[in-house]
């Protein structure tokens, strides 16, 4: 008689393994190789026109200045792909870096035109390119430190 608390095991039915082929998860990336230049021809065409010379710039009209998050919705992705993008890639990374240089130059010189509000400006340069105010502190004087031998046991 079997055990009561026990259950007899069942035959277990020989299972042919079904080999499926591998995919990779999630949706296809939209990067294109292309999208290093043209993230850079993005920011150069802001100063630039059809024929390669440099644009003036007008105080009434004023400038809009290329950020990346400008460049996305050309390419139809959000900013956050192209963050992924600068982890995945080498040369996107290299091509933001050389678009963010761009951004700054553009903005400290329509800055000293008097094209941009110099707050803001400097709000974007501090926040988006890493400037510091830097303050230096300067002592004068002299400083003696004197020590006692006050308890010389140990």
């Amino acid at each position: 008689m079997p055990h009561p608390t026990r259950k007899r095991a069942s035959p277990r039915k020989a299972r042919k393994k079904v080999t499926k082929h591998k995919r990779s998860v999630g949706r296809p990336s939209k990067y294109s190789a292309t999208f290093p230049d043209k993230l850079i021809q993005h920011f150069r065409d802001r100063l630039t026109d059809a024929e390669g010379r440099t644009v003036p710039v007008l105080r009434e009209i004023g400038v809009d200045l290329p950020t990346l998050g400008s460049f996305a919705r050309t390419i139809n992705v959000s900013p956050r792909t192209l963050t992924n993008w600068c982890n995945t890639y080498e040369e996107f990374k290299d091509a933001v870096d050389i678009a963010n240089s761009i951004q700054a130059d553009m903005l400290e010189s329509l800055t000293l035109k008097g094209v941009w509000i110099p707050s803001m400006a400097m709000f974007s340069l501090k926040f988006r390119h890493g400037w510091v105010d830097k303050v230096s502190i300067e002592a004068v004087g002299n400083i003696h430190l004197h020590f006692d031998d006050v308890d010389k046991e140990a």
